[in-house]
């Protein structure tokens, strides 16, 4: 066993950052400093934007540097600002006791929980077992298809997570055993996101993963009957919705310029009312997202109506044929044209343009140099310095 010493007092001093090294219970092989943090962690347990590395046991206390190599493992305490580049079986607290840092997963586990698999069915499964790039496809206890995106799940950065295209903060699942359950996607239950507005609360009937080139199957269920609105409220815009800056103002509504005696118009009004109300209209715009990523969206093409989602781009992909994109164009084409075009004010009209522009510009665009960035993250992982150093070693290198 390896027993280090220091001055206590004198290191706090100058560093108070490395109080957790005094108060953990552990056994070290290595301590050492890595070259620089990962792009955006700032760790509170370094020095100078640089971790401290760790090889050994730690047993109990506040774990705030780099778990790296084969033998190391953490069998009590917590990971505050941390990161663990260890084996699947060597991390053995609950995940709730990770409260913030990075994960690299390793091996198909995360957090002592196997990854969810490409098409795959299961009856119970964590957000922090869903990989980066993969979908979650939920069928509800109606039938109806709830898709999350998870364009990022845990990893060495961060574990946080991008759910359809908004950030799901890690903290909400880490407060204890209880918090973390809420995590759980669980098969005859209810699930929800509180951050990104999302809700199934008519029961889960089936989970299954899904690659991002996954399509949401009742994209085509345009031509469904809507419920009918009743009569009293068809020159009404009256919804609700989670989603931020959706639902009106004011009286909960906003009043519509249209002939009463169209029947055609009002169905089509009183579906996207229906479809906003159920989330089925943001699965929508969703799909829209990935197809423009995917680039089998590159104008307005054969519906001038989008022109301001594409200023003076009619693109060329139009011309080849394509049905679902054909069908989710016409869909919020005839958006377009049915509701935001008959609201009475212009500059509610204005705003619900703006609305659908800038949720299809921030969750449609690709990330810039995503390639770059994910080799940054890679290279930018701590090196170990195979010296090893006493901790009075370590300690009089930085002081």
């Amino acid at each position: 066993m390896l027993v280090y010493s220091s001055n206590k007092d004198r290191v706090l001093k100058n560093r108070p950052n490395l109080d957790w090294l005094f108060d953990g219970e552990y056994r070290a092989e290595l301590l050492d400093l890595s070259p620089a943090s990962p792009k955006g962690f700032n760790p509170s347990g370094g020095i100078k934007g640089s971790l401290i590395i760790f090889k050994g046991i730690w047993r109990n206390g506040s774990f705030k540097g780099v778990m790296m190599g084969g033998n190391s493992s953490i069998s009590g305490g917590r990971i505050i600002d941390g990161i663990f580049i260890s084996q699947p079986d060597s991390f053995q607290i609950s995940p709730w006791n990770f409260w913030s840092g990075g994960f690299s997963p390793m091996k198909g586990f995360v957090m002592g929980m196997p990854t969810a698999k490409d098409n795959t069915k299961y009856k119970k499964i964590s957000l922090a077992q869903v990989p980066s790039e993969k979908i979650i496809k939920i069928i509800d206890n109606n039938d109806q298809e709830h898709i999350l995106t998870v364009e990022k799940g845990i990893n060495i950065t961060s574990l946080d997570f991008i759910i359809n295209g908004q950030k799901v903060d890690w903290i909400n699942y880490t407060k204890d055993k209880a918090s973390f359950e809420k995590s759980f996607m669980v098969v005859g239950k209810n699930f929800m996101i509180p951050d990104i507005g999302f809700e199934i609360d008519k029961g889960i009937q089936s989970i299954e993963i899904k690659t991002l080139d996954y399509s949401p199957k009742n994209i085509s269920v345009e031509k469904e009957s809507p419920e009918k609105a009743p009569t009293e409220d068809v020159n009404k815009f009256k919804i609700k919705t989670k989603e931020k800056g959706w639902t009106p103002g004011g009286k909960g509504y906003y009043n519509l310029d249209i002939d009463t005696n169209d029947n055609d118009l009002i169905e089509s009004i009183s579906k996207f009312k229906n479809d906003i109300n159920s989330g089925k209209f943001f699965n929508y715009l969703n799909f829209f997202k990935r197809i423009i990523k995917e680039g089998r969206v590159d104008g307005y093409g054969k519906f001038p109506s989008l022109a301001f989602i594409f200023p003076n781009t009619i693109g060329v992909n139009y011309k080849n044929d394509d049905k679902k994109r054909d069908a989710v164009m016409k869909y919020f084409s005839d958006f377009r044209e049915n509701v935001i075009d008959n609201f009475s004010s212009q500059n509610i009209s204005e705003y619900y343009i703006n609305l659908v522009k800038k949720y299809i510009d921030q969750k449609s665009t690709p990330p810039k140099n995503k390639t770059k960035k994910k080799t940054a993250v890679k290279s930018s992982r701590p090196k170990i310095n195979e010296e090893k150093l006493s901790f009075y070693k370590i300690i009089s290198k930085i002081l």
